[in-house]
């Protein structure tokens, strides 16, 4: 199964209010699981079409690199504009061998993500152009159902404890779209691939 494992980072929590700052996609093939730096990767931080932002206190300070990117402090990541993103995402996923509709010029796919049908997929089905290029299946994958003990946790793990759980040595969240995309990825390898090489 082809999946796309996707990452934002926003201005704050609410999809009305709050704007998409970053925004990272990896496709994974579990039939073809490559090593994890040659997938192919799609991350761009986001301008939109004022150039201003509203956000919460905690986003914003969270998100500070990205702020420097935007200001012209970094050119560590490219900068596009928020009404050109899913046009440029649709192109990459064609490119990686994901079909338009033959009714349109929509690619329906699969999405991996922590929290992703609850948060990311909120926002980015707000965005100029989204439904015209992109369609995410209704079922999408979150790691934290696999990695769940149901015998002590109070809810659904976040991603830290899915990568302790998945036994991987390094547990930390970077909060960097492209790396927490990955993330999700190495951690849901752990439920399909025997042995790793990484």
């Amino acid at each position: 199964m082809k999946y796309v494992s996707i990452d934002i980072e926003t201005t704050g929590i609410i999809p009305e209010f709050h704007q998409v700052i970053e925004f990272a996609a990896v496709i994974e093939d579990t039939l073809n699981p490559l090593p994890l730096e040659k997938l192919p990767k799609f991350h761009y931080v986001i301008r939109n079409s004022e150039n201003l932002y509203s956000g919460e206190a905690f986003a914003i300070f969270l998100n500070q690199r990205i702020f420097e990117i935007l200001a012209g402090k970094d050119n560590s990541v490219e900068i596009i504009r928020e009404k050109d993103l899913a046009y440029l995402f649709n192109l990459f996923l064609k490119k990686n061998g994901f079909e338009e509709s033959p009714r349109s010029s929509q690619i329906t796919f699969h999405a991996a993500g922590k929290c992703f049908g609850t948060f990311d997929k909120l926002f980015l089905e707000r965005l100029p152009n989204w439904r015209k290029y992109l369609q995410i299946t209704r079922r999408v994958i979150d790691p934290a159902i696999l990695y769940v003990d149901w015998e002590k946790d109070e809810g659904l793990p976040n991603l830290e404890t899915c990568k302790s759980r998945a036994g991987l040595i390094d547990t930390s969240i970077s909060h960097v779209a492209d790396e927490d995309a990955l993330d999700v990825i190495k951690v849901l390898r752990k439920t399909y691939i025997k042995t790793q090489t990484q």
